[in-house]
């Protein structure tokens, strides 16, 4: 984790904006896997910790993670966990009173467009992702005013800007929407004087 940035940055939104992971609540519905970064809140400097997990057992993770003070701990201090009616719970007793388990960060699936049906149109291509990390623009054929229908996955609850373009170059908002867990169906018409749009997705 980047120097100076508390556990408590790390885990609300500038993890997903400037890092591209999901930020799990715990207590949660998430089950923690392998390569989970554990954030807690707390301790002596106010500034945290984190870990990173390696193992997962029926109640318990180890973790790796550096700054114990137990050299001979940090490739593997055990954290308690409990799974009850499809909830897990990590505890922070591990590494003393003062600390609070915030939840753990996971890398967050790639967003995507795609093109799922067409109206008096053709699609000639599908987002792919961008080097950016926001999907690559859906490339739309314009015939007769076609409508179009498009599937968005991704951004789970952010706002997003559906933009358009003729040009790859200049950019215009036309559409706002919260993206969710499942996959957000779009609607667009184009206009037949124009060769062809392309459309993306971007939250800002």
């Amino acid at each position: 984790m980047a120097a100076g940035i508390s556990s408590l940055e790390h885990f609300h939104s500038r993890s997903q904006s400037a890092f591209g992971l999901e930020p799990l609540g715990n207590g949660g519905t998430a089950a923690l896997e392998l390569g989970d970064i554990l954030c807690f809140k707390g301790g002596a400097t106010g500034l945290g910790h984190v870990a990173i997990i390696r193992e997962v057992g029926k109640n318990y993770v180890k973790a790796i993670q550096q700054n114990l003070n137990r050299d001979a701990l940090e490739n593997s201090l055990r954290y308690a966990m409990s799974v009850s009616h499809g909830s897990y719970k990590v505890s922070a007793a591990a590494l003393g009173a003062k600390y609070v388990c915030q939840g753990w960060l996971r890398k967050a699936p790639a967003p995507s467009l795609e093109v799922i049906s067409t109206d008096g149109g053709s699609a000639a291509g599908e987002g792919g992702v961008a080097a950016s990390g926001d999907p690559a623009p859906a490339l739309l054929a314009a015939r007769r005013g076609a409508t179009m229908h498009l599937r968005f996955t991704g951004y789970e609850g952010r706002e997003c800007l559906l933009q358009t373009s003729t040009n790859l170059v200049d950019w215009q908002t036309v559409g706002r929407f919260t993206a969710k867990e499942t996959a957000v169906d779009l609607e667009v018409r184009l206009d037949p004087n124009a060769r062809a749009h392309f459309y993306r997705v971007v939250a800002p």
